[in-house]
């Protein structure tokens, strides 16, 4: 397996579960929602999972004031993963992944 057919198999299993973790929360929304909001992923040299960064969306934060600690949530329940190896010698690594919200 080539470096980026795994790195986009990490990043679908990482879209997959918390899609999975998010839809266990009964979400009511008042307006009609279609958007992606991109989140910042960083797996630490321990093979940890951190929300690095996560982009702020004011109409969702509007309806869902907890929609930041919710994905916060989500992240910490992922399982640690092997790190990734540059040389052999364990790096941190980036990752944006969306999360597509839409309550069509």
């Amino acid at each position: 397996m080539t470096a980026e057919s795994q790195r986009s198999c990490f990043e679908d299993s990482m879209v997959k579960r918390l899609s999975e973790g998010l839809a266990e929360y009964d979400l009511i929304l008042e307006d009609q929602v279609s958007t992606v909001i991109y989140i910042d992923l960083l797996v630490d040299m321990e093979g940890k999972i951190k929300v690095a960064d996560m982009e702020r969306n004011p109409d969702i934060l509007a309806q869902i004031p907890d929609f930041n600690r919710m994905i916060q949530r989500e992240v910490n329940e992922l399982p640690q993963v092997e790190p990734a190896l540059k040389r052999g010698v364990p790096v941190n690594v980036k990752f944006r992944i969306p999360i597509e919200l839409n309550t069509n």
